[in-house]
């Protein structure tokens, strides 16, 4: 590390080797973590990135496109792997070890300018020391071994790439650069919104901590950068009247209700647990319990708040001395602006969301540790334990990941008063048929939060399972009571009736629950159930060629074909259906009788 050179393409070449070494390394065990949480919506069960040529599907897998660029990549995976994980972790871990060799060439980068450099300070370790940090810090797990945050990791790499060309730019005053800065910028806002801050940050860099270099951004590149603001808020729908004085329920603690000025109090607080956590990164959960502060009088608020302004001061004293300070406080806290302040989001605190104001704090360390260490080299021993240290834990925080039991069993752990670590384990316990296990925790979950309407109808599907239908229908007719628009309940008592022959009641709520949601293939395969019992053929065949329309990768929706084709007397083609269901599931009993049944029916005829 003592002998890395300055300014040497070759330096850059071996330093990336390394973080690729290093990145494939410490993640490699996360390659074969299941699908989690938010991954179900936004891959699994997301029917609009499965063509990967329509790309106005993509577009508007959501009510905006704030999110086009990564749902494309999505796509992409799907495209090539289906749902086979590994190429997702792959895709995941490469983006992760982009960003470190960003975060190092940016650091270089800004060292040497006149108005951040320092004699005593080797740019060139600084930033080498810094990439590493990024890349094995255990805080950014959950932006690389969680699938779907690959929207943070993603925009990250757009705003670090913008960053570096307003950089090069700054020195060579070459038009690609200042196009690169401007498209890279483009494709972040279509991928995440935390990219809205990266305008306003290059700005306050080149007329605030450059000044004493020559300034760059003439009149035109300004007004340009700030045209890119109108991005964020396009593709949002962003109406301020309507964000301040919207209302959500929290799902960071049970029964809270979010307002702008609560989630602002309470974002004080989660700036000094987000500084805590990369400091200390012990306690780390995919889903924290912090409760909201709702008064200016609350002492968790004025510590924070006494915290953020001490750090602010430490960084307006250093500023002509150490600018590079200053300078790293700033983008802690400009890039958290999007998640931490003023517009109220349904979880007020989420680990990934430090992923890029990290970038600040890891070059601010290492900045440090090379200033006031580089006595006899002493920083080298203790970089080098540090980030053997982090890495450790960064494998083992990677473990965690591996399947739903074990991450929402650590959930509860540190979170045991919050109910969804409880129902989320219910749920995967459910999957495993092991319902005594589910209803337990179930249980658990709605003890905790009564209001928790999707709490009973997990409930509601595991008494199913267990044949405990009266308790069943008991669920599923409380939450439509409480919510008349509840299309998954109506799925789910609609499978009930036709469980029990009640065909009637069993058409009504699937007709319900398509009229809600028409996108959901489960419940055309229940209605072509019922229609099938009903020898009403050519409805069923319609509602199922349907549901596989939506998702052909349903074992259960071939078998389901196979029948109704079969009832049709098309048992050539029925038995197409049940290979194809055995080829998606092999451990199906009763597709193979199925296919067993139809072969002896051919060979009679």
């Amino acid at each position: 590390m003592a002998n890395i050179k300055r300014s040497s393409s070759k330096n850059i070449s071996s330093f990336f080797l390394i973080y690729l070494a290093i990145g494939i390394l410490i993640y490699f065990n996360s390659f074969d973590n299941a699908f989690q949480f938010d991954d179900y919506d936004f891959i699994v069960n997301n029917y609009n990135i499965r063509d990967l040529f329509d790309i106005s599907a993509i577009w508007n897998t959501l009510a905006h496109p704030s999110r086009f660029i990564g749902f494309l990549t999505f796509a992409v995976n799907f495209h090539f792997g289906q749902l086979d994980v590994l190429g997702y972790h792959i895709v995941n871990t490469v983006i992760h070890i982009i960003n470190a060799a960003l975060v190092c060439l940016c650091t270089r980068a800004l060292l040497e300018k006149k108005s951040l450099k320092e004699e005593k300070v080797d740019g060139a370790v600084v930033a080498f020391i810094a990439g590493l940090l990024f890349l094995v810090h255990p805080l950014q797990t959950q932006a690389v071994a969680y699938i779907s945050q690959r929207f943070t990791s993603l925009a990250a790499v757009f705003y670090l790439f913008s960053v570096f060309n307003y950089l090069r730019y700054h020195t060579t005053q070459k038009g690609i650069y200042a196009a690169l800065m401007i498209v890279s910028a483009v494709c972040g806002m279509l991928t995440k919104p935390i990219v809205f801050t990266l305008p306003i940050l290059i700005i306050i860099l080149d007329q605030v901590f450059l000044k004493r270099d020559k300034p760059c951004l003439n009149k035109t590149h300004v007004c340009i950068l700030l045209l890119l603001l109108v991005i964020v808020p396009w593709t949002m729908r962003f109406n301020a009247s309507s964000i301040l004085g919207m209302t959500t329920l929290s799902g960071s603690h049970d029964g809270d209700v979010i307002n702008w000025f609560s989630y602002l109090l309470t974002q004080m607080r989660v700036i000094i647990m987000y500084l805590t956590l990369f400091f200390a990164p012990v306690g780390q959960t995919l889903d924290h319990d912090v409760a909201l502060s709702t008064s200016f009088l609350d002492l968790r608020v004025i510590s924070s708040l006494t915290i953020i302004i001490t750090i602010w001061f430490l960084a307006v004293i250093q500023y002509k001395k150490r600018p590079i300070v200053g300078f790293c406080v700033a983008w802690f806290f400009i890039t958290l602006v999007v998640t931490s302040s003023i517009i109220p989001i349904h979880h007020v605190m989420f680990e990934h969301r430090v992923y890029l104001p990290s970038v600040g704090l890891c070059i601010l360390v290492s900045y440090l540790a090379v200033r006031f260490l580089n006595q006899g080299r002493l920083y080298i021993p203790l970089v080098m334990i540090l980030l053997i240290v982090l890495s450790v834990m960064t494998v083992r925080r990677n473990a965690v990941w591996d399947n739903d039991i074990l991450l929402w069993g650590d959930v509860v752990q540190k979170a045991p008063q919050k109910s969804r670590g409880y129902r989320s384990l219910a749920v995967a316990y459910y999957k495993r048929d092991d319902y005594p296990k589910a209803l337990q925790f179930i249980q658990k979950a709605i003890m905790l939060y009564p209001e928790y309407l999707e709490a009973y109808e997990t409930r509601g599907r595991i008494l199913y399972m267990m044949g405990d239908f009266t308790n069943a229908l008991t669920d599923y007719n409380y939450i439509l009571f409480k919510n008349p628009r509840h299309a998954l309940a109506y799925k789910d008592r609609a499978d009930l009736w036709g469980r029990q022959d009640k065909l009637d009641q069993a058409l009504a709520d699937y007709n319900t629950s398509i009229s809600i949601h028409s996108g959901n293939p489960h419940a055309y395969n229940g209605r072509a159930r019922v229609y099938a019992k009903r020898k009403q053929i050519d409805l069923a065949l319609a509602d199922i060629n349907h549901a596989i329309a939506i998702d052909a990768y349903q074992s259960e929706f071939y078998n389901n074909r196979g029948i109704i084709l079969s009832m049709a007397g098309r048992h050539i083609k029925a038995l197409q259906d049940f290979h194809k269901s055995l080829s998606l599931n092999e451990n199906q009993p009763e597709v193979q009788k199925n296919i067993a049944t139809v072969k002896q029916i051919l060979e009679q005829n």
